[in-house]
């Protein structure tokens, strides 16, 4: 019995020793593991502290992109704005262009009377041998079948005309003495054709080639002189001659 007390108070004994030793042992363990999951929370707050400073940047980048997104919509939407206005302006212009060319072309066509009388003015004065004084319809750099002239040399060419007149116009003629051509371009130049019979002194028939003795078509340019707010000849040849 003695045998057995103390075989069980040695067991207890070494129970508790072993006890002992695993409460130590798992301490230990706790306190590693304990260190290792601090530092394992420590790399993980830094990890959350790095991605939270990325999600900021990301956040960042993308409200400046959104922002820029939003000031280039805006900038299109001006541009766009912008082209319609200058589309609009473009299609007013066309439109004013059109009705300016529109209103020149009648405003030339309602000027054909004015300038046949100023040529049959021009005409008139050579054929009584007026020649200074049909100087006063032409403009000062006027082309005589592509010559210019100056006051004595004009009054001599000219003296070689005897007289020069615009044709009789009948009811069947199909050919008008006076006509306005059309599309000239410049706004204050207008360019006639005219069919007038001509008569040539005999002594220069010789020495006269421009004009005829006969019937001739010659294409006379007026211009606007906007100094004087009066029409002139500026140019005056000769497109087909010698028809009696």
């Amino acid at each position: 019995m003695k045998k057995f007390v103390i075989v069980m108070i040695s067991f207890l004994v070494l129970f508790v020793f072993l006890m002992l030793n695993y409460l130590l042992w798992d301490k230990e363990n706790l306190l590693k593991q304990r260190d290792s999951d601090k530092i394992e929370q420590d790399w993980l707050r830094g990890q959350n502290r790095t991605l939270q400073t990325t999600v900021n940047e990301q956040e960042q980048s993308i409200k400046t992109l959104q922002d820029q997104n939003d000031a280039q919509r805006s900038r299109i939407s001006e541009l766009e704005q912008q082209v319609r206005l200058a589309l609009q302006r473009e299609t007013r212009n066309q439109d004013d262009i059109r009705d300016k060319n529109e209103a020149i072309a009648l405003y030339k066509t309602y000027s054909a009377p004015i300038l046949q009388d100023i040529l049959s003015q021009w005409m008139g004065d050579i054929s009584k041998g007026k020649l200074e004084e049909s100087m006063a319809f032409l403009d000062k750099n006027a082309a005589l079948w592509g010559k210019l002239y100056d006051k004595d040399p004009y009054l001599q060419y000219l003296s070689s005309v005897q007289n020069i007149a615009f044709k009789e116009e009948t009811k069947d003629d199909s050919q008008k003495a006076f006509t306005i051509i059309a599309d000239q371009g410049d706004d204050l130049v207008v360019k006639a054709q005219a069919i007038v019979n001509v008569n040539i002194n005999q002594d220069k028939q010789k020495d006269f080639k421009d004009l005829a003795a006969g019937q001739n078509t010659i294409e006379v340019v007026f211009q606007y002189n906007t100094e004087t707010a009066k029409w002139v000849i500026v140019s005056v040849s000769t497109l087909e001659n010698g028809k009696p």
